[in-house]
Formats: structure tokens, sequence, C-alpha cells
């Protein structure tokens, strides 16, 4: 990939990155690739709500399988489950299983393998292709 442009590198070390931000959302892999070299680990802020983001694999890696960082925000706060009132319609989202920790994570997982196998994907690919023959 070529260096970001230089209207790209609007990225402050000191300010969080707005990630909704419409200019990073159309030139994304510039600013992907900016983080990556010069602000791995960095203060982000996506609709009102301040985070870090980790922009090369190894550092997500590492913060993944760190105890210390958990994907349930009660586990880590005793509180709420959200920083925010969360509506109906979207809990079920933000209470998927990649927001859950281990214990709770690992049960959810092995209760679904099975139905992320290689074989079966590829009985619902060809499951999915004669539905489509028949529509066609």
């Amino acid at each position: 990939m070529n260096a970001p442009a230089p209207e790209l590198i609007k990225v402050s070390a000191t300010k969080p990155l707005n990630l909704s931000d419409k200019h990073l959302v159309q030139n994304r892999w510039q600013y992907y690739e900016y983080l990556r070299e010069h602000l791995p680990v960095h203060r982000a802020k996506v609709l009102g709500v301040n985070l870090f983001v980790t922009a090369r694999y190894d550092d997500c890696l590492a913060v993944v399988k760190d105890e210390r960082f958990g994907r349930n925000r009660a586990n880590i706060t005793g509180g709420s489950r959200f920083p925010f009132p969360m509506p109906n319609n979207l809990k079920f989202l933000a209470e998927s299983i990649i927001n859950q920790d281990d214990p709770q994570h690992r049960r959810l997982r092995q209760l679904v393998q099975k139905a992320f196998s290689p074989k079966s994907l590829t009985q619902v690919e060809v499951r999915v292709n004669e539905w489509a023959q028949e529509l066609a």
C-alpha cells in the first residue's frame, strides 16, 4: 500500500480519533495504515463512546487474550453492561457472543461450533445454490 496522502494525516496524537468521521470512513484504508505505522494504540470515539483502538494484529491478539481486558462491561465495572441506555431493539446485538467473556464466551462458542464447521457450511452452500437455481 502506498503511504497515506498528506491530507489524510490529520490524526492528532493527543485527541481521540472520530471513527464516525465521513472523511475517515471514505479513506479508512489510508487511516488504518497511518495508525499501524504511527499510532498503533490510540484513543477514539464512536457514537459518543470513548474507547481505545489497536491497529496492529499482534496488539489486537494480545488484548483479546489478556484477561484484564473484558468484553462484558458488567464483569469489569460491576455495573451496567452498557455505559448508556440501550434500546431494546439493539440489546440482542450488544449481548451477543462476541461481547461475552470466558467462561460464558467459550460455552456459547462450543454450542455453535458444529454449525460453523467447514462440512456444515459446505452443506449450507449446496442448499443455497439449489434454492438459487430453483428461483432462476
